[in-house]
This record gives structure tokens, C-alpha cells and sequence, in this order.
């Protein structure tokens, strides 16, 4: 039963909710954790409560500390739902930041009847030696507030997440913008979203690394950007003066790009209705001797037919889990010299995914891909083109 074929579950069923996670049944598993922040998820089954009478709690204690009591409870047909049982569970997380990389105790207690754990999973925030993200970087993956605390799973705290400013040229009306839990593919616990009625005629969310950090050399950017279809306006990553925006080439007049940027397309749709979901971006810059580095997320008020929204807040998005590596550290094997061209044939014995682990092909042959230009994992090597 379950994502990964066993399951844990109180039986047989004595119908009783906790109140106390010191009273309740309970389970204790170990785990890998990294020198840093990590986050320790429940994959549950995702079921419903027994009855209308009982909640679906778990309470997560890592290394003898505090539990954090999290429900996943949720109701049929919603956008949670929708995600939970397409991807065959519902996580619950909590933090933990370790002072070295060791292993941990986690007790898990069954806090009301029904709630079966399919997995335990220690998610890190410190990618190796070759990503240079928290050299780099501050709160890559969203998780700190904008007052540096660590936000929970399922809590909306707004604000600008510690490390993040935004242009003095576009700021936003009104008060949404923040960090939580509501969307798809995200990592660690939150992202973040920014959001106003109508969005400026240009909004940045970024983060400058000075020269003096930074070595001169060819950098990959990624992370993982959502937009609604209806209100992609220009939402793009960008790093210096490369960007990569969210559609299609097809999506965007002429008008509505802004001259001196060297233009990539990543070639999504945008989110339907329900939750947004987030998808990988990409953007190779070369950063020269004395130069600083700006990257973050770029967006406007354009509608598709040029104009600007003046009602609604076209061109708002969400955005998490930002990555910086050196390019020529990508694989011992595939140096820039060794770059593919853009008529580099996938055939069936190379699957493609992208820097995510996303299949990109379903039939693993795509021939002369228009894929933006960028890293991407074939036949487990890290190829460019």
C-alpha cells in the first residue's frame, strides 16, 4: 500500500483522536540529514478522515524536540486533492537545520485514526560542492519570512522573503505578496508570490551578488516560476541581461519586449484553474572580471494584445527553489567545448529531463527540439546546447 509498497497505519482501529502527541501511538524512523537546512516530510496516504467527527493529524518530532502537529486533511474535488492523489501522497513537513551532516531520529505520532505514512523523506537545501547557490545566495528556496523565521508548512506570511528586494521602479499596491505552501512542485515547504491590482508597469523580485562574491566565468540560473495561461503578461527569470520568459515566442508582440535583453522562451502554457503550478527555468549567463550579478524574476502588466491591465493583476506569479552553478562545473564529461547544437537528435535510448527530473519527451525522440537553449540531463549526463 502505498508509494513505495508498505505502509504504517494504527490497527486495529481504536477510534480515538489525541490531543497530546505524548499520548498518542507512534512510529520511529532514522534518516540522513545535511549539514544545514533540511526539511523532514510524511508522504501519507491521501485519504479522508474517518468521519465527519475526526481530523487527520500527524505529529512530526526530529531528535527529541518539540512535535509539530500538521492535518492534511482535505476535501474531495479541490485543487489539494487534485494534486495529492495524482502524485499518491500528501506530504507533511517540518524544518530542521543541523550543525553537521549525521543522522536523526524521527517519531512520528498517529494523532487520529486513519492516517497512514507511505514514506519518510529528508528533503536537503544544500546541493554539493558544484552548485554554488549558498555561497551566492540568501533564502534561495523561500523559506524565511520577511522577519528571518522559517515559515510552516500550510502558513501564509507576507511580506518580501528575507534576502529578496524589489524595484524601486515597480512597487506594489496593496498587501499581497509573501511566502506559503499554495502551489504545485514545490520545494522544501513555501514559495513565494507577489501579486497587485494592476501589477506596475514593471515589477523585479531580485537579488544582486556583487563582483567582489563572484568569479568571472559562465553561470546556469534556474527555478521554478508559475503563471496563470490568462495572465502571463512578460513574467520572466532573468540573470544580467539574459532572460528566459515563461511562453511561447508566439506569446509576446514585439512591442511588449524590452530592447537590450537577450530573449530565451521556455515554451509553458501557464496554470489553468486551481493551483498554480511550478515549472523549471533556465538562463546561462557569463559574468565578466568586475561585473556584479542581478537575477530574480521580471514581470509587467501587459495584456496579449499589448495594452495594459488596469483592473486585474495580469502578470502576477509565484516563484521558488532558485539554483546558481558554474557552468563549466556541470560533468566531468560534457565541458563547454563539447556543447550540442539546437539540432541535437534525442532518440529512444536517451531519455531527456530537465535540471527538475522532469521527462520532457514522452516518446523519447525529439528531433530538431526548439527546447531553450540550456542544461539538460540525458542518459544521467548533464548535456548543453
Amino acid at each position: 500500500l502505498g508509494i513505495r509498497g508498505t505502509s504504517a497505519t494504527v490497527w486495529p482501529l481504536d477510534m480515538t483522536a489525541y490531543s497530546n502527541a505524548s499520548q498518542a501511538p507512534y512510529a520511529e524512523y532514522t534518516l540522513p540529514v545535511q549539514k544545514g537546512l533540511n526539511v523532514i516530510q510524511l508522504r501519507c496516504l491521501p485519504t479522508f478522515p474517518i468521519n465527519t467527527s475526526y481530523d487527520l493529524r500527524a505529529a512530526i518530532s526530529v531528535d527529541g524536540a518539540t512535535p509539530s502537529i500538521i492535518s492534511i486533511k482535505t476535501t474531495a474535488m479541490s485543487a489539494t486533492w487534485d494534486e495529492t492523489v495524482a502524485q499518491g501522497y500528501f506530504p507533511a513537513a517540518v524544518h530542521y537545520t543541523s550543525d553537521e551532516d549525521k543522522t536523526v531520529t524521527v517519531k512520528v505520532s498517529f494523532m487520529d485514526p486513519g492516517l497512514t505514512i507511505s514514506a519518510v523523506a529528508s528533503i536537503p537545501f544544500s546541493a554539493g560542492m558544484e552548485d554554488l547557490t549558498n555561497v551566492l545566495l540568501t533564502n534561495a528556496d523561500m523559506e524565511y519570512t520577511s522577519a528571518n523565521a522559517l515559515n510552516k508548512q500550510g502558513v501564509t506570511s507576507r511580506g518580501y522573503p528575507r534576502g529578496w528586494r524589489n524595484s524601486n521602479t515597480g512597487t506594489l499596491s496593496g498587501n499581497s505578496w509573501g511566502v506559503n505552501s499554495d502551489a504545485k512542485h514545490i520545494y522544501g515547504t513555501s514559495c513565494f508570490w507577489a501579486s497587485a491590482s494592476p501589477m506596475p508597469n514593471t515589477f523585479e523580485l531580485y537579488q544582486t551578488i556583487p563582483a567582489s562574491k563572484i568569479e568571472p566565468g559562465t553561470y546556469l540560473v534556474t527555478c521554478n516560476l508559475g503563471v496563470f495561461k490568462e495572465k502571463l503578461a512578460t513574467c520572466r527569470l532573468f540573470a544580467n541581461k539574459n532572460v528566459q520568459y515563461y511562453g511561447n515566442e508566439g506569446d509576446y508582440l514585439t512591442s511588449m519586449l524590452t530592447s537590450g535583453e537577450n530573449n530565451t522562451f521556455a515554451g509553458y502554457g501557464g496554470s489553468g484553474s486551481g493551483k498554480m503550478t511550478l515549472n523549471p527555468m533556465q538562463v546561462i549567463v557569463t559574468v565578466k572580471e568586475g561585473e556584479s550579478l542581478k537575477l530574480g524574476i521580471r514581470t509587467s502588466n501587459y495584456m496579449p494584445d499589448g495594452t495594459r491591465s488596469t483592473n486585474d493583476n495580469h502578470g502576477w506569479f509565484k516563484v521558488d527553489h532558485f539554483r546558481i552553478q558554474k557552468v563549466n562545473a556541470v560533468d566531468d564529461e560534457t565541458k563547454i567545448s563539447e556543447i550540442q547544437n539546437s539540432n541535437f537528435k534525442f532518440q529512444k535510448e536517451g531519455e531527456v529531463y530537465d535540471l527538475a527530473g522532469r521527462r520532457l519527451n514522452s516518446n523519447f525522440k525529439i528531433q530538431n527540439s526548439k527546447l531553450p537553449k540550456g542544461i539538460y540531463i540525458k542518459d544521467g549526463r548533464k548535456v548543453a546546447f
